[in-house]
C-alpha cells in the first residue's frame, strides 16, 4: 500500500501529479477539494483554509484505515498521520515536485502506479494468472 505526499511550491504541478494517480486508481486528497461546488468549480476562502487542512488530513487517515493507496498535496501532514500509515503498513513516499526533472518524476509515477496495479489486481489473478485460455 502506498501513501505518498507531494510536496511542491506550485499548487498547479501538485494538483496535476496527483491526478495523475488518482486517474490510476489512488484516492485523493486536497484541500482545494474542500472548496470544490458540485459543478467542480472552486470557491476557496482563506478564513477556512485550516478547516479545510483538518477535512483533508481525516479523509486520508479513514482511507489509510481502508488500505486504499492515498494521495496528499496541499498540505504539510502531522507525524501522527505518517504514523497511523506506518502502523497500517503503507510505503510512505514524498515527491518533492521543485527540483525533479520530468523523466525522473515520470520514472517515479510509473513505479507508483505499479505498485497500485500489482496489490489493486484481484489476488486470486495473482495467484493463479489468467485461467482462461
Amino acid at each position: 500500500m502506498e501513501f505518498v505526499v507531494i510536496e511542491s511550491g506550485s499548487q498547479q504541478r501538485a494538483e496535476q501529479v496527483a491526478n495523475r494517480l488518482r486517474a490510476r486508481g489512488y484516492q485523493h486528497f486536497s484541500p482545494a477539494l474542500f472548496f470544490m461546488d458540485d459543478f467542480g468549480d472552486s470557491r476557496p476562502q482563506d478564513d477556512k483554509w485550516p478547516e479545510a487542512e483538518d477535512w483533508c488530513c481525516q479523509h486520508v487517515l479513514s482511507e489509510l484505515k481502508h488500505h486504499h493507496d492515498v494521495v496528499l498535496n496541499g498540505v504539510t501532514p502531522e507525524p501522527e498521520l505518517y504514523q497511523a500509515a506506518r502502523d497500517e503498513g503503507y510505503h510512505l513516499v514524498r515527491l518533492q515536485l521543485d527540483n525533479t526533472v520530468e523523466p525522473v518524476l515520470d520514472q517515479k509515477l510509473n513505479e507508483l502506479i505499479s505498485a497500485h496495479q500489482l496489490h489493486a489486481e484481484p489476488w486470486l489473478q495473482r495467484w493463479f494468472g489468467n485461467i482462461h485460455s
